[in-house]
C-alpha cells in the first residue's frame, strides 16, 4: 500500500515538475518579450505625444468613474441628495462633478450653486453624452475661469454625469511623469502580472468548465460534455469525464427503458395493483385497480387506504407487511354489491438496502366469478322449476294411462292431448334456452342485410291477426309513410317482434286491443353515435305491470304473474330473447306501464342506416 502511494506521488511530482518547467519557460519567454516591447513603447511614449496619451487615459478613467458615480442616480432624488453625492464623488476623485438633466438643467454641482449656473444643453460634451457616447471637451470654464477637461456620460435614468479636471493638474502630472523613470518598469511589471493571470486563466478555464459540467451531471443533465482542448492533463481529464457521462447516459437509458416496460406491464395488467406507503397512504395504482374498485387515483392519492377498504383482516395483513415485511393472501369484501369481493396478495416493498418502503397489493376481482356462479345456480334452479311441472304432469298422466285409463277412450284422448301440450311446452323451453344461450355467448351469427321495417312489422303483425280475432282482440297497425330501413338479420328481428306480439296476445283479454306502432325521426331521438333511431312498440290493454316489475321484466324466467304466464303457455324466456336480439343489433329495449290494470307498451329501438 505504501509503495503504491509513493509511486503515485513520485509520478505525480515528476509530471508536475515537467508541467511547471514547460509552463515556466513559456512564461519567462513571455516576460522577456513583454519587457522588450514595453521598453520600446515607453521610449516612444516619452518621445511622442505623451500629453495626448495621458489625456486619453485620463478621459477613460474619468468616464468609468462617471459611470460608476451615476449608476445610482435618478431624477427622483432630492437636490440635497444629488448635491451630497456630487461632493462625495468629488472628494474621492479630486474632479469637479456636475449632474445635468436631459434638458440641460444643472441638478447638482460639487463646486457651485446649480441655480446660478446656466443651461448646459449646448455644451459639446453634454450633447455627445445625450447621444449615448462619451462626451469629451477641453475649454475654458465660464464658472471657474480656467481651462478644463470635461468628460460626460449618460447614466441612471437619462441623466448626464460630467467630471472635469483643471488642465493645470494635467500639466503638473505630465511633469512628474517625465521625472519619474520607474513608471515604465512598473508598467512592464503590471503587464507581466496581466500576462501571468492570462496564462493561469488558460489552465483554470477548462477546469472551471469541467466543474460546471460535473454540477450539470449531478443535476441530471447527462447531455453536457467537458472541453478536451487546452493542456494535455486538462484534456485527458475532460475526456475521462465525457466517458463517464456517456456511460451514465447509457445506463440511465437502460433504466428508463426498464421502467417504461414495467409501467406498460403494470398498466396493461387485468389485475389491480395498489401501492401503499409506510404510513398506510395510497401512493399509486394502475387502471385495473381504478376499474375494479371504482375510484380515480387523483382523488385518493396520499389518503389512507381505508378510503377504499374497511376490513380488519386486511388491516392486520397490511400491518404485518409494513411492520415486519410479511407477505399474505386473503379475500376481502369491497361492499360495492352482493358479489363484490377481491382476492388480495400483499407483498412488502423494499429498497436496495432491504429497508421497508411500503407494500404492494395485487388483487383479482372475484365479482364476475361470483356473479357467474350465482347466475348458473339461478339458471339451474329456474330450469329445474320450469321442467318440474310439465315433467310431473306427463309422469302423472302416463302412470294414470298405464293404470287402466287407456281402456277409456275419451279419458285416454284427453290425457294424451295434455301430454302433447306439455311436450310442446318442453320443446319450446329447450329451443328458447338454446337460442338464448347462443345470443348471450355471441355464438349466434347475424346475417346482416338491409331490412325494411315497414314490411317486416306489417308481415309479422298480420301473422298474429287470426289468433287475436279468435280471442276477440283488435289489432291496430300504424306505419309511417316513409320506408324505414335498418341493417340486421331479418329472421332474428322477426323473432323479437313475434315474441312481443305473442306476449301481448297472451295477456290481452277478450275485447281488448293490441296496437303496433313504427316510428322514426324526428319523433324518435338518436343513438349515442348520432344515428337516428327507429322504434317499434307493441301496446296492449292487458293487466299491466307494477313499478317493482319493470326493471326485471326482460330477465330470464321472470314472471310478474307466474300462474297466468304458465296458463298461457309461456316459457319465461321470450322477452329475454327480445332483449338480446335487439342488443346484438346495437339497439335498446324497454317497457312503459302506468301500473296494474293499465296495460303495457313494450318497445325496441334500432339504429337506422
Amino acid at each position: 500500500m505504501t509503495s503504491t502511494t509513493a509511486a503515485r506521488t513520485g509520478s505525480g511530482s515528476e509530471g508536475g515538475a515537467r508541467f511547471l518547467s514547460g509552463y515556466g519557460t513559456r512564461l519567462a519567454a513571455s516576460y522577456v518579450g513583454l519587457i522588450v516591447l514595453a521598453g520600446v513603447l515607453v521610449g516612444l511614449f516619452l518621445y511622442y505625444g505623451e500629453k495626448d496619451v495621458f489625456v486619453d487615459f485620463l478621459v477613460d478613467d474619468l468616464a468609468r468613474t462617471a459611470r460608476v458615480a451615476g449608476s445610482g442616480v435618478n431624477s427622483g432624488q432630492s437636490p440635497e441628495t444629488l448635491a451630497a453625492l456630487a461632493r462625495e464623488v468629488s472628494r474621492l476623485t479630486g474632479a469637479r462633478v456636475t449632474l445635468i438633466a436631459r434638458d440641460g438643467r444643472v441638478l447638482a454641482d460639487s463646486e457651485a450653486d446649480p441655480s446660478s449656473m446656466e443651461n448646459h444643453a449646448d455644451r459639446p460634451e453634454v450633447r455627445t453624452a445625450l447621444r449615448g457616447r462619451t462626451g469629451v471637451s477641453i475649454r475654458r470654464s465660464a464658472t471657474l475661469g480656467s481651462e478644463m477637461l470635461y468628460v460626460a456620460v449618460m447614466t441612471g435614468d437619462g441623466l448626464v454625469t460630467r467630471l472635469s479636471l483643471d488642465m493645470a493638474f494635467v500639466s503638473t502630472a505630465l511633469a512628474r511623469f517625465r521625472s519619474i523613470t520607474l513608471v515604465p518598469f512598473l508598467t512592464v511589471c503590471l503587464l507581466a502580472v496581466v500576462l501571468a493571470l492570462r496564462s493561469a486563466g488558460r489552465i483554470t478555464g477548462p477546469l472551471r468548465e469541467m466543474s460546471e459540467v460535473a454540477r450539470e451531471m449531478a443535476r441530471g443533465n447527462l447531455q453536457v460534455r467537458a472541453p478536451v482542448d487546452g493542456p494535455r492533463e486538462a484534456a485527458e481529464l475532460g475526456a475521462s469525464l465525457n466517458h463517464l457521462a456517456s456511460a451514465l447516459q447509457a445506463r440511465m437509458a437502460e433504466v428508463d427503458t426498464a421502467r417504461r416496460h414495467l409501467e406498460t406491464l403494470v398498466t396493461g395488467l387485468p389485475s389491480g395493483v395498489l401501492e401503499v406507503s409506510r404510513d398506510y397512504t395510497i401512493t399509486g395504482a394502475n387502471p385495473a385497480a381504478e376499474r375494479i374498485l371504482g375510484f380515480r387515483l387523483e382523488d385518493v392519492r396520499d389518503r389512507h387506504y381505508s378510503t377504499l377498504f374497511r376490513s380488519y383482516p386486511l388491516t392486520q395483513a397490511l400491518g404485518a407487511a409494513l411492520e415486519r415485511g410479511e407477505s399474505s393472501r386473503l379475500e376481502v369484501e369491497t361492499g360495492r354489491g352482493p358479489d363484490s369481493a377481491v382476492h388480495i396478495s400483499i407483498s412488502p416493498l423494499r429498497d436496495a438496502s432491504e429497508r421497508l418502503l411500503g407494500a404492494v397489493l395485487v388483487f383479482e376481482d372475484l365479482g364476475p366469478t361470483r356473479r357467474d356462479a350465482r347466475v348458473r345456480r339461478e339458471l339451474v334452479a329456474n330450469v329445474s322449476h320450469e321442467l318440474k311441472t310439465p315433467v310431473a304432469s306427463i309422469k302423472a298422466l302416463s302412470e294414470t294411462l298405464a293404470a287402466g285409463a287407456m281402456d277409456e277412450p275419451e279419458t285416454a284422448a284427453r290425457f294424451l292431448a295434455h301430454i302433447a301440450r306439455e311436450s310442446d311446452r318442453l320443446e319450446r323451453l329447450v329451443k328458447d334456452l338454446l337460442e338464448l344461450a347462443k345470443l348471450e355467448s355471441c355464438e349466434a351469427r347475424l346475417e346482416r342485410a338491409p331490412v325494411g321495417l315497414n314490411s317486416l312489422v306489417s308481415r309479422v303483425a298480420e301473422r298474429f291477426r287470426p289468433a287475436m280475432e279468435q280471442k276477440g282482440v283488435t289489432l291496430v297497425i300504424h306505419l309511417p309513410e316513409v320506408e324505414l330501413t335498418v341493417s340486421g338479420d331479418e329472421h332474428y328481428l322477426e323473432r323479437a317482434l313475434g315474441n312481443l306480439l305473442d306476449n301481448a296476445v297472451k295477456f290481452t283479454p277478450s275485447g281488448g286491443r293490441v296496437t303496433v306502432d313504427l316510428a322514426g325521426p324526428p319523433a324518435v331521438g338518436k343513438d349515442p353515435g348520432g344515428r337516428p333511431w327507429a322504434e317499434i312498440s307493441v301496446t296492449d290493454t292487458g293487466p299491466g305491470l307494477g313499478p317493482e316489475a319493470v326493471p326485471w321484466v326482460f330477465e330470464r324466467f321472470y314472471r310478474a304473474d307466474a300462474d297466468r304466464s304458465r296458463e298461457a303457455g309461456g316459457t319465461g324466456l321470450g322477452l329475454a330473447i327480445v332483449k338480446h336480439v335487439v342488443q346484438a343489433h346495437g339497439g335498446t329495449v324497454g317497457v312503459r306501464s302506468g301500473g296494474p290494470g293499465t296495460g303495457c307498451c313494450f318497445w325496441m329501438r334500432l339504429p337506422l342506416d
